[in-house]
């Protein structure tokens, strides 16, 4: 679990094969510093997230509407798997995995309050321990606005968090031979 996160003292990557969960803010002050969680799976939670209050699907008045909850970093991680991803032959009802909606995942009542996402979404694979079977989030939490996109600071490799893997390609554009 990251918490207290909303504050980062440098460039920062956090991996791990099993899941992540962000709890509260993450990256959000300034000045901001490249970050990156790379888990089996992400999960967010809001400040207002109480453990022993989950038993039950509640909402608690400290989490009122009209909050937002921010996290900037890249996130590489694993999704849930939908059966039928390319409509194979016997599919007739695929299971679904949730999709974009449900990566990175939600565990608690967010009605009227936002998730404020900049980063970069990547999914790599099936979830190895956070597997979920036959996803439907109706009676299971509410899903907050949200305000996602893709930070453009990521545009610029100076930006890049820690270890992240680089690729290039070399063209010859001219030979000379020189004797």
């Amino acid at each position: 679990r990251l918490q207290n996160g909303s504050a980062l003292q440098g460039p920062l990557t956090v991996a791990t094969d099993r899941p992540v969960y962000v709890w509260g803010n993450f990256n959000s002050t300034t000045p901001w510093f490249p970050a990156s969680i790379a888990s089996d799976a992400l999960t967010f939670l809001s400040a207002c997230w109480l453990d022993a209050s989950q038993l039950v699907f509640i909402r608690r008045d400290a989490c009122a509407a009209g909050t937002t909850m921010s996290v900037f970093a890249a996130v590489a991680a694993g999704h849930s798997a939908t059966t039928c991803d390319w409509q194979r032959a016997g599919c007739a009802s695929p299971d679904y995995g949730g999709g974009l909606e449900n990566f990175p995942r939600f565990l608690e009542n967010w009605s009227g309050r936002t998730l404020l996402y900049r980063g970069s979404l990547v999914s790599l694979f099936t979830s190895q321990y956070a597997r979920l079977q036959n996803w439907n989030w109706r009676g299971y939490y509410n899903p907050p606005n949200r305000d996602w996109r893709f930070d453009t600071r990521f545009n610029d490799p100076a930006n890049m968090p820690p270890g992240t893997p680089m690729v290039g390609s070399v063209f010859q554009v001219a030979y000379r031979p020189v004797y």
